[in-house]
Parts: C-alpha cells; structure tokens; sequence
C-alpha cells in the first residue's frame, strides 16, 4: 500500500485519527487489517468506477473506518471464537448502526444489564 493513502488520514484531524486507529485496533485484533485491506479495495473500485461522488481518497477513508461501530461492541463477543450465540449475532448485526449514531441507544442495540 503506497504511504500516500496513509497520509489520508492526516486529512482528520491527526490526534483523533490517530486515537481512532489505536483505538480500532486495540478493540479487534484483525480489525485494523481489515479496515487497510477493505479501504485499499474501495480505492481500486473507486479508480475504476471514476464517479463523482467516489472520490479515491474519500473512498479509502471510509473503507478504513467501515466498522468503527465495532467499537460499541463488548470486546468479548468481537473476539469470541466460534460460534456466537443468537443474541451475540444480533448485537454484532448492529455495528454499522452503532457506527453510524455513535451511540448504542440510539442504533438500538441490546445491552448487557
């Protein structure tokens, strides 16, 4: 991955970018890899469909945060191995509404007493 795309995050503001991204991953083991491999994909899509609202950069910022609503997730179901129970599959369901209000209450998310 080229360190120009790195330096897109220096685009935010780089104390919380910075605070995002070890945030990230300290919250998923693989979750950091994933989101450098998911905006790395939304980079190429984006060259590719060359359309006005898929700007490359913007594109691969988002890819990199895509599960930011991980972070409203108990750490022990994110790193659960296995199978999750049917409660467990439903909170994790969630992440993209959690990721989106940045707040658990308002995506609706059950919570653990």
């Amino acid at each position: 991955m080229p360190i120009k795309r790195l330096k897109n995050i220096n685009k935010l503001d780089s104390v919380s970018s910075r605070l995002l991204l070890n945030t990230l991953d300290k919250a998923d083991s693989d979750g950091l890899s994933h989101g450098i491999c998911t905006a790395e994909v939304s980079f190429v899509l984006a060259n590719i469909l060359d359309h006005e609202n898929a700007l490359p950069d913007e594109m691969w910022l988002a890819g990199l945060f895509h599960d930011i609503g991980k972070l409203g997730i108990p750490k022990h179901i994110v790193d659960k191995k296995g199978t999750l129970s049917e409660f467990e599959e439903l909170y994790v369901r969630q992440h993209p509404k959690i990721g989106k209000h940045g707040d658990r209450k308002k995506s609706h998310a059950p919570c653990f007493g």
